[in-house]
């Protein structure tokens, strides 16, 4: 049992949740679903609690997203973290708002275009091409440790050539490598795949 306020009682009652059909508007759509709803355990009609309200909207919001195959909250966090980004990261590589990210994640409807572009980056090799596009707009540091992300999604994949590099610079920092059973592995630094011509641009291989 939790307080609200009644308004037909005009005053704060203990309520109960119940089981209610209702149906919502979402991006212009109706939408019905099964919610909870805050109960006056006195007068016995709905009284607005605010906490249950918005449980009920994301409800709703997750029914619209089923039906048009949209990514959940959950999955364009999980999206952004095995990148190792930042929200104001990922929304400046991608061209979007500061904030953007942060909303979606938040429980705000992505549209449909946003929506493509979250999917094909979830592919890491997606990912790469863009990074190749978006990199100057990222510090030293940040491109580092994405590319290290993208390799570490992406080595396992069965067409990636094996390669022998004995120095990589970027930034002036040189990273030594050794090749060992086809399996290129360093001592520190960024693990890359494909012959010179797969580098990304801004990386020297001597």
């Amino acid at each position: 049992m939790r307080k609200n306020y009644c308004p037909f009682c005009g005053a704060y009652r203990e309520t109960f949740l119940i089981p209610k059909k209702e149906t919502f508007n979402v991006k212009g759509e109706s939408v019905a679903i099964t919610c909870r709803v805050s109960v006056c355990g006195k007068c016995k009609r709905d009284v607005f609690d605010e906490e249950i309200d918005e449980k009920n909207l994301q409800l709703a919001y997750n029914e619209y997203r089923k039906r048009h195959e949209l990514l959940f909250p959950k999955e364009i966090k999980k999206i952004r973290k095995k990148y190792g980004l930042g929200q104001r990261t990922l929304g400046r590589l991608l061209g979007w708002g500061e904030i953007t990210v942060n909303r979606y994640e938040q429980g705000c409807i992505q549209d449909n275009a946003h929506n493509y572009i979250l999917e094909l980056i979830n592919d890491p090799k997606n990912m790469l091409r863009l990074y190749e596009k978006k990199k100057h707009l990222l510090s030293s540091n940040a491109r580092i440790s994405l590319l290290k992300a993208i390799d570490k999604l992406i080595s396992g994949c069965p067409d990636i050539m094996d390669i022998k590099v004995k120095t990589i610079r970027d930034d002036k920092r040189k990273y030594d490598w050794t090749s060992t059973g086809g399996r290129n592995e360093c001592k520190e630094g960024i693990l890359l795949f494909g012959d010179k011509s797969e580098f990304s641009r801004g990386l020297e291989v001597v």
